[in-house]
C-alpha cells in the first residue's frame, strides 16, 4: 500500500466523520483513545463547541477497518 498524502489523510478523516455524523475533531480523539497505547488526549482549548467535540469522541466507535485507515493515512506501516 503507498503512503498518502496530508490531503488525501485530511479527507480520509472528513469521510469517516461524515460517516458518523461528527466533526474530524471528534474522530481524531476517538482514534487516539482506540490506540493500544491508551493515549490520554489533553485538550487545550476553552472553546465550547471544540469541548463537545472532543466529549463527543466517547461515544464514537471507530470500525478496526477506519481505525487501520487513519493509522495507514498518518504513515505508519504495519509490521
Amino acid at each position: 500500500s503507498r503512503e498518502l498524502t496530508t490531503d488525501e489523510g485530511m479527507r480520509l478523516i472528513d469521510e469517516i466523520a461524515a460517516a458518523h455524523g461528527v466533526t474530524n475533531t471528534t474522530i481524531a480523539i476517538a482514534w487516539l483513545l482506540r490506540h493500544p497505547a491508551k493515549f490520554q488526549p489533553i485538550i487545550g482549548t476553552m472553546n465550547l463547541g471544540r469541548l463537545r467535540d472532543c466529549v463527543q469522541a466517547t461515544e464514537i466507535n471507530l470500525t478496526r477497518q477506519e481505525w487501520y485507515d487513519i493509522y495507514l493515512a498518518a504513515g505508519n506501516q504495519l509490521p
